[in-house]
C-alpha cells in the first residue's frame, strides 16, 4: 500500500493510509471520505475486505472502491456489489489506468510487469506511525528504533504445489540493483531512525553474485536483518557473508522431512538440502527458524515419525520452529487441480481455513481440509496431533 502511496504522490494525488490492522472487522471503522478507497489482502482477508468495503459503501454511495493484492487472484470470492474494480499485478503503473478512467472504471485492470523496479519510488513510510516491532526469534532487539520490511526483488522462478505466488508472478522475477536498495536502506536509517529490517524478498539468494555485493555494501551501514530463505544455496561461505553484513537470522521454508512429500509438492530440494542447510547457517552463527507444514498432498503413516527423527538429528542446529496446518490455498496448483496430487479437497470454505498452530487462546483446533489416498483421515488427524505434541515438547515453537 506504502508503494501505491508513493506512486499517486508521484502524480500529486492526495493520499490518505488508514492502518486497520489488529482492528475487528466487525467495527464500524471511523472511515475518512475520499473519492477512491484500495483495499488489499490475500484470499484469507475476504472477510475483513468485503466488510470495509461495505461500510464504504454505506457512507459515501459515491466513492469508488479498488481492490488489489493476491485477493485479486480469486475474484470468485469477492462481493462485486461493493468493489467496483480488481486489479490483477503489480498496482505502481495500473493506478494511473484506474484514475485516468475514474469515475467510469473498468470491472478489471490487468497490470504489466514493472521491468525497471529500480524506477518504482521508495514506500512511503512516513504515512504510518509505527513501521514495525519485533521481527526476530523470541523478541530479541538487536537495536533501538523498531524495524521495518523492505523487498530488493520481485516474483519467484519456482512452482511450489502449495503457493500461491507463481500465479501472481508467473515464474518471473525483476531485481532492484543493490545500489537502489542501499538507498532506501540509507533513507530509512537517515529519515526514520531504523536500523533492524526484515527482507521479505520470496527469493533474496538467488542470484548470489548480487547478494554479495548486497552484503558487501550493508556491512557498511551498521544494519541487522533477517530473511526467509530456500535451503540451497546453503553452503557455510554464503551465511557468513550474510551474517558479516548484519544478517542475524534466517527462516529456512522446509516443510517437511518426507522425501515423497518434497517431491509431491514441488519444492525442488532434498531432505539433505534442508539438513546441509540448517547445520551450515548455524555454523555461521545464525539463528536459525524452520518453517515446516503437516497434512499435506503425500503424506503416508510414516510422516510425522520421519519430520520427529530428522529434528532430533538436527536439533542442536536450529533455535526455532514454526508448524503450520496445510490449507489449499486459492489460486495454487493443489487447490487449483487437486486430482493432480492425490487429493480430493473436502472444505472450500476459506473462512473455516487456518494455518497456525497457535491463536491467543493457546492451541488451534486444526481440521483436515484434504482426503488422502495413502492414509485415512484419522490417521492423518492422528498424525497431525504427533506431529503438535513434539513440536510443543521440544521447546522450541513458534507462537508468533
Amino acid at each position: 500500500m506504502l508503494y501505491i502511496a508513493a506512486a499517486l504522490r508521484k502524480m500529486n494525488v492526495e493520499v490518505m493510509l488508514l492502518d486497520l490492522s489488529g482492528k475487528h472487522y466487525e467495527d464500524d471503522y471511523e472511515i475518512p471520505e475520499a473519492d477512491m478507497y484500495g483495499l488489499t489482502g490475500t484470499v484469507l482477508d475476504r472477510n475483513p475486505c468485503m466488510h470495509v468495503a461495505k461500510v464504504i459503501k454505506k457512507k459515501y454511495k459515491k466513492a469508488k472502491v479498488i481492490v488489489g493484492g493476491p485477493i485479486s487472484l480469486t475474484p470468485r470470492f469477492l462481493d462485486f456489489s461493493v468493489i467496483d474494480s480488481v486489479v490483477v499485478g503489480e498496482g505502481e503503473e495500473a493506478i494511473k489506468d484506474v484514475l485516468s478512467d475514474f469515475p467510469n472504471l473498468k470491472k478489471e485492470y490487468i497490470a504489466k510487469r514493472i521491468l525497471d523496479v529500480d524506477s518504482i519510488a521508495f514506500p512511503a513510510r512516513d504515512m504510518i506511525d509505527d513501521l514495525g516491532g519485533n521481527i526476530f526469534a523470541y523478541n530479541k532487539n538487536y537495536k533501538k528504533g523498531g524495524s521495518t520490511v523492505i523487498i530488493s526483488s520481485r516474483g519467484c522462478p519456482y512452482g511450489c504445489a502449495f503457493c500461491a505466488s507463481p500465479g501472481i508472478w508467473k515464474r518471473k522475477v525483476t531485481f532492484r540493483s543493490p545500489e537502489n536498495v542501499i538507498a532506501e536502506i540509507k533513507e530509512i536509517k537517515e529519515v526514520y531512525g531504523v536500523s533492524q529490517l526484515r527482507f521479505s524478498d520470496d527469493s533474496l539468494t538467488l542470484n548470489e553474485q548480487r547478494l554479495d555485493t548486497l552484503c558487501y555494501e550493508m556491512e557498511k551501514l551498521d544494519v541487522i536483518w533477517r530473511a526467509s530463505i530456500r535451503v540451497r544455496p546453503n553452503s557455510v561461505e554464503i551465511f557468513e557473508t550474510m551474517y558479516k553484513s548484519g544478517c542475524r537470522e534466517v527462516s529456512f521454508g522446509v516443510e517437511s522431512a518426507d522425501q515423497n512429500v518434497l517431491d509431491v509438492l514441488n519444492k525442488g530440494n532434498s531432505v539433505e538440502h534442508n539438513r546441509e542447510a540448517i547445520i551450515n547457517a548455524k555454523k555461521a552463527g545464525l539463528v536459525v527458524r524452520i518453517l515446516f507444514m503437516i497434512g499435506t498432498p503425500g503424506e503416508t503413516s510414516k510422516t510425522t515419525d520421519l519430520n520427529i527423527a530428522f529434528l532430533q538429528d538436527v536439533k542442536p542446529y536450529y533455535d526455532t520452529i514454526a508448524l503450520t496446518n496445510f490449507i489449499p490455498i486459492p489460486g495454487s496448483e493443489i487447490a487449483e487441480s487437486p486430482e493432480n496430487f492425490n487429493c480430493r479437497i473436502t472444505d472450500y470454505d476459506i473462512d473455516h481455513y487456518n494455518f497456525y498452530m497457535w491463536g491467543p487462546d493457546g492451541l488451534n483446533d486444526w481440521k483436515n481440509f484434504i482426503d488422502l489416498d495413502e492414509i485415512s483421515d484419522q490417521e492423518l488427524t492422528k498424525s497431525k496431533h504427533k506431529m503438535r505434541e513434539y513440536i510443543v515438547s521440544c521447546g522450541k515453537s513458534n507462537r508468533g
